[in-house]
C-alpha cells in the first residue's frame, strides 16, 4: 500500500472500479445503480440507520448489481421479453455479486446484502427464499429502492411504468412483499406515489 493512503481509500477505489467496469459493460445498469443508492441512503437516514449500517448501505446498493457483469449483453440489452433459459441466467447475478464483493475487504455484510436484494418478505424471492426477518434489514431497503428505480425506469423490453402501476405495487404488496416500515419510508421521499388513487396500504 502506498504511503498516506488508507485501508478506506483502497476500498473506495475498488467500488469506484467495479462500477467503471459496469458503465464499460452496460452504462444503463450503472445508472440504475448510482439512482437506486440515493434512493436507498435516503430511506436509511430517515429510518435512522446508525452510520455503520449506512456505510455497508451505501456499498451495497451502489454495486447492487455488479453481478451482472457475468451476464452476457444481448440478455441484459435484449429488447424483448426473456426466454426462461435467459431468465435463469438473469437469476445468478445475486449470486456472483456476493462472489465478487467477497473477495474485497468491505465492511462485514455488504456481501450478503447484495445476495439478497431479490428476496421478498413472504419468500417468494431468490436466490434462497428468505421470509421477514431473516432478510437483513438493510436488503429490505435496498429491495424496495430497486423496484422502485427499476419500475421508473426506461427498460430496452418496455418504458418506465406510470405512476399509478408503482402506487399500485408498492400498495398491494406493502407487508407482503416488502418491510411495511420501508415503504413508508419510500413514500416519505416519494410523495407522489402517496398521492395516487390506486394507492391503498394495509395499515
Amino acid at each position: 500500500m502506498r504511503l498516506g493512503v488508507t485501508a478506506g481509500d483502497v476500498i473506495t477505489g475498488a467500488a469506484r472500479a467495479l462500477l467503471r467496469v459496469m458503465r464499460e459493460k452496460d452504462r444503463h445498469t450503472c445508472d440504475h445503480m448510482l439512482e437506486v443508492q440515493q434512493v436507498a441512503l435516503a430511506m436509511g437516514r430517515l429510518l435512522g440507520l446508525e452510520s455503520e449500517s449506512m456505510e455497508v448501505l451505501d456499498y451495497a446498493a451502489l454495486l447492487h448489481d455488479i453481478g451482472k457483469v457475468s451476464v452476457p449483453t444481448e440478455i441484459l440489452c435484449k429488447p424483448a421479453r426473456l426466454s426462461e433459459i435467459e431468465w435463469g441466467i438473469i437469476c445468478l447475478h445475486p449470486q456472483t455479486g456476493a462472489e465478487i464483493l467477497g473477495e474485497i475487504p468491505f465492511p462485514n455484510g455488504v456481501p450478503e446484502i447484495v445476495l439478497q436484494h431479490h428476496e421478498r418478505c413472504d419468500g417468494s424471492g431468490y436466490p434462497n427464499g428468505l421470509l421477514g426477518n431473516e432478510i437483513l434489514p438493510e436488503a429490505r431497503i435496498l429491495m424496495v429502492a430497486d423496484v422502485y428505480c427499476a419500475m421508473s425506469e426506461d427498460r430496452p423490453y418496455r418504458s418506465a411504468r406510470p405512476t399509478e402501476r408503482i402506487a399500485e405495487e408498492f400498495g398491494v404488496n406493502r407487508a407482503v412483499l416488502y418491510d411495511p416500515d420501508v415503504v413508508d419510508a419510500l413514500l416519505e421521499i416519494k410523495p407522489e406515489i402517496r398521492g395516487t388513487k390506486v394507492y391503498s396500504p394495509a395499515w
